[in-house]
């Protein structure tokens, strides 16, 4: 059975613990499943790391690598001086445990980094917000926006996206740009409607009304239209076709939309959508689907797709379509 000190040094309950990714999320509670035992130590885990965790303030670079460089000091000193010894099970507790409280540090600096407000979903959540200048967000499920508090008049407004949203943004007197920072690029804009995928693997754009320019990391820039839809792509920017616009934004009506699509992005939307893991048998692999199903209830939407052409079973946050 585990131990605490065998939790604290497992890297996929570290990576839980910290939500690296939604993935991350997804594949510790998939071990839980299988290692239910391990539930008390996983709890004592937790509770040691909450009481280590910083006060959420905004530290500065030069205070994260002077942690850094301490905690790389220690290491080196345990390894030269040989001061303490540590047996093999302590010593990765004492690792994990100094790696874990630099996570947290350098955790809140890098979400905060000066950025005063964050909005954020849970998984199978849509929330609409008003923003300081008047203009409005939806946010899709799983999603966080941060923005800082400096929107004063005739300066820019920046916010930044994980997840997906909907901007309707309000032009000001003094035309001050709205910025829309993303992994791959940034959307620049004065007053127009919009949609914005950030996800692991998917970014893109669909403008809806109003123009604005995407500006790539390497300095390329793409004009936007409405209608136009543009997407990373074999790791470029590029406007493509798209068949139906309102197949992108259904979401914000509590919907999702299929239109002979695989079943494999179908399953990747309800992964992304309810945080949980699909699997896809040999059966299915090849069908699409078409139609349109609630994405409000994560038990009745796998209710419609077992109706339709599939046979769906459901075990905890597990999935399997056949």
């Amino acid at each position: 059975m585990a131990n605490v000190n065998d939790i604290l040094s497992n890297q996929q309950f570290l990576d839980w613990y910290f939500a690296t990714t939604p993935e991350s999320i997804v594949n510790w509670e998939v071990t839980l499943d299988k290692h239910p035992e391990w539930q008390p130590a996983v709890k004592d885990a937790v509770e040691w790391l909450q009481s280590i965790r910083v006060e959420e303030k905004s530290p500065d670079r030069a205070q994260v690598k002077m942690a850094y460089s301490k905690l790389q000091h220690s290491l080196k000193s345990n390894e030269t001086e040989g001061v303490v010894v540590f047996s093999k099970q302590v010593k990765r507790w004492w690792f994990a445990s100094a790696a874990a409280v630099l996570l947290a540090f350098a955790g809140v600096w890098f979400f905060n980094d000066g950025k005063n407000n964050s909005i954020n979903t849970r998984y199978g959540e849509i929330s609409e917000k008003v923003l300081p200048d008047g203009s409005e967000v939806t946010l899709n499920a799983h999603s966080v926006i941060s923005y800082k508090n400096d929107w004063e008049k005739g300066k820019e407004r920046e916010v930044w996206l994980k997840g997906e949203a909907y901007f309707h943004v309000k032009r000001t007197p003094r035309q001050s740009r709205f910025i829309v920072h993303t992994d791959r690029f940034d959307i620049v804009v004065t007053g127009t409607q919009f949609n914005v995928v950030n996800r692991e693997g998917k970014t893109s754009v669909l403008l809806n009304e109003g123009s604005v320019t995407i500006k790539s990391i390497d300095g390329k820039e793409i004009k936007m239209l409405p209608g136009d839809y543009v997407e990373v792509k074999d790791e470029s920017i590029q406007k493509s076709e798209l068949q139906n616009a309102n197949q992108v934004t259904a979401w914000k009506e509590k919907k999702m939309l299929f239109d002979s699509t695989t079943i494999q992005e179908a399953a990747k939307m309800i992964e992304e959508t309810y945080g949980v893991n699909v699997k896809i048998e040999e059966s299915a692999a090849a069908k699409t689907i078409s139609g349109i199903m609630p994405n409000d209830n994560l038990d009745v939407l796998l209710q419609a797709l077992d109706a339709s052409d599939f046979v769906i079973e459901k075990t905890g946050n597990n999935i399997i379509i056949k």
